[in-house]
């Protein structure tokens, strides 16, 4: 069987045809992230992408990465993060395709604006562990960001999280006074099997919350921990009556709270006798860390 070089990442349908049948064959096309600079060229891709040209394709993790603290790379820190309405406009970076992370990690990674993956529409991140990862505030550092960061994504609908652990920091001084969370305005969105540990540097801001503004999604298995007060940026009426209700987005103050309280006897998350929280396996939230 013979696939043309010039196929880009992705799923197609092919017909292998036998003497006695043929068949209809799924086949993916995947673009392989291996290192530290196969994730600048996926970052640049984002980049580049517009919702009239997003960036599809099925992209995956074939190893752990790890950002050493003097590259310099700050993922997603782009001029095109957009202007934070809906509908996105037409500057904004778009990510529509699939990531899976095949439960790897990639850790140490600062991000900026739109943060990892832009803004994501008819998109699936899934099977992935973020670690320490740092969202840039406005002129932190030196560092200038357009309205603030975000660790996953900016403007996020019709997309798939799953099977993903997040443990990050970001700033409750973003740029303008707002714009800081895990993503900032999700809808339409399924986030299922996932945990997220959100500190928060200094106090937050106008529209800054530990998970941003989650408007009409549907939640199984979400598991957050923070000590912030601001938890999501839902304040209209309208997007009060659709926030998450506890019984499939659970809350912790804290660690301790959490590893008592919770089985982590879903997607790839367990835990261990000694209240170690792992993802496939490794410790990604340790026991200790509530002494």
């Amino acid at each position: 069987m013979y696939l043309s070089s010039s196929l880009t990442s992705g799923s197609y349908n092919i017909i292998v045809c036998t003497a006695e049948k043929n068949y209809l064959v799924a086949v993916s096309v995947v673009t392989v992230i291996s290192d530290l600079e196969d994730l600048q060229a996926f970052d640049a891709a984002i980049n580049a992408a517009t919702p009239a040209d997003p960036l599809t394709g099925y992209y995956v993790l074939s190893a752990d990465i790890v950002v050493p603290d003097d590259s310099g790379f700050i993922m997603g820190n782009y001029s095109s993060a957009g202007n934070g309405y809906w509908p996105i406009d037409d500057e904004s970076d778009v990510f529509a395709g699939t990531f899976d992370g095949r439960g790897y990690t990639i850790s140490g990674l600062k991000v900026g604006d739109s943060g990892i993956f832009g803004n994501m529409v008819g998109a699936t991140v899934k099977n992935v562990s973020l670690v320490d990862i740092y969202a840039y505030g406005n002129s932190e550092e030196g560092v200038t960001v357009k309205y603030g960061s975000n660790i996953l994504a900016g403007m996020v609908d019709k997309t798939t999280i799953e099977n993903v652990f997040v443990s990050g920091s970001i700033s409750g001084n973003g740029g303008n006074g707002w714009y800081s969370g895990v993503m900032f305005d999700v809808q339409n969105t399924t986030i299922r099997n996932s945990v997220f540990e959100v500190e928060v540097r200094g106090e937050l801001a106008r529209y800054s919350s530990a998970m941003g503004l989650l408007r009409t999604n549907t939640y199984s298995n979400v598991v957050l921990l923070t000590t912030a007060t601001a938890i999501y940026d839902n304040n209209s009426a309208q997007d009060v009556a659709d926030s998450p209700d506890a019984t499939n987005f659970r809350v912790y103050a804290d660690v301790a709270a959490a590893v008592a309280g919770e089985e982590f006897g879903f997607g790839s998350f367990t835990k261990d006798g000694s209240g170690n929280i792992l993802f496939n396996g490794e410790i990604v939230v340790a026991a200790e860390a509530a002494a």
